[in-house]
């Protein structure tokens, strides 16, 4: 193994810091984020113990955050993907960026409640439950499949690099200027995490992307299908004729065709990209009440061969 491979090997690959502005500046106002959020953290714990004395106390912080992270941790993702995931991370972002001005304002003016000090914290917990999964959500819609493993390591490596730098930071930076100076930090970093999401195309959950391509299908002939589609996406009617790339009725037939002419390919042992391709839009189409290429002598002939295959044989028997 050559030394560049040996470093490839070791190091992070940052392919995807390279590849897309969008994950660059999302990966960055994370990472900047993170650790101003484990600088409050520890802050918080040193003023609720500076406040009581109390180790109790400072362990009940971890309670007021543990709850709410996990009762609203059970529906975050389920939230994420019925909305639109940037509109959702930039209102969650927006509550916690607000929760640490509501801390550095109770630090600069003294206020030396505990209590206030547990609300905000379990308000801030239920924020960040709704926002890791969609934000983590929005990944996969800004990068290549083949680049997601490479994401995931440097999402790990930005929130290793929160845990043990955050913590260090809060503590010197508590010692040097007090809790007010840990608090107004982590606003200044949130502000990163807040322009990236800012700065993203809408990321549509996958339901309304499929429904944006289903509407585009000039086979969708129904009219109720035609005019439901347009009240769930809020668009005015299209001209049936007016599909675009590979979703006229015409070009679905002609890919088809296309597909069926080469036979060796079609009867291979394994089912192919273009199967599952091909398949899943006649499938989504007729789903939506438009069964425009049933009958077609193409459709018929392609469905018998794809069902005569070894693969769909073993599927049907299993």
């Amino acid at each position: 193994m050559s030394r560049r491979s040996l470093v490839r090997a070791v190091l992070t690959d940052i392919t995807p810091l390279q590849s897309s502005a969008d994950y660059r500046r999302l990966w960055f106002g994370s990472t900047v984020s993170q650790l101003g959020q484990q600088m409050t953290a520890v802050a918080v714990a040193i003023q609720v113990y500076a406040l009581t004395e109390s180790s109790f106390s400072v362990g009940l912080v971890g309670l007021f955050a543990f709850v709410p992270l996990v009762g609203f941790g059970l529906y975050g993702g389920a939230i994420a993907d019925a909305f639109d995931r940037r509109k959702l991370s930039l209102l969650s972002s927006t509550g916690l960026w607000v929760l640490s001005i509501a801390l550095a304002l109770q630090a600069f003016l003294h206020v030396d409640s505990v209590g206030l000090l547990y609300a905000i914290v379990a308000v801030q917990a239920a924020c960040f439950a709704v926002n890791s999964p969609a934000r983590s959500a929005i990944i996969p819609r800004l990068l290549p499949p083949e680049m997601l493993p490479a994401a995931n390591a440097l999402s790990a490596a930005s929130m290793n690099l929160g845990f043990t730098v955050g913590p260090l930071l809060g503590g010197v930076v508590y010692g040097w200027k007090g809790p007010a100076a840990a608090y107004t930090i982590d606003c200044v970093t949130f502000t990163a995490a807040l322009y990236a999401l800012w700065r993203l195309p809408p990321v549509p959950p996958w339901l309304y992307s499929n429904l944006r391509r289903w509407h585009q299908l000039s086979f969708l002939r129904s009219p109720k299908t035609t005019a439901l589609l347009d009240k769930m996406m809020n668009r005015p009617p299209v001209e049936r004729k007016a599909a675009v790339g590979w979703g006229s009725y015409e070009e679905v037939v002609a890919t088809l065709k296309t597909a069926l002419a080469k036979g060796p390919y079609l009867l291979g042992d394994k089912f192919s990209a273009a199967d599952v391709y091909i398949g899943s839009e006649i499938r989504f189409a007729m789903m939506f009440g438009a069964p425009a290429l049933k009958g077609e002598k193409v459709f018929d002939d392609y469905v018998a061969r794809l069902s005569d295959r070894p693969a769909a044989k073993r599927a049907a028997g299993s």
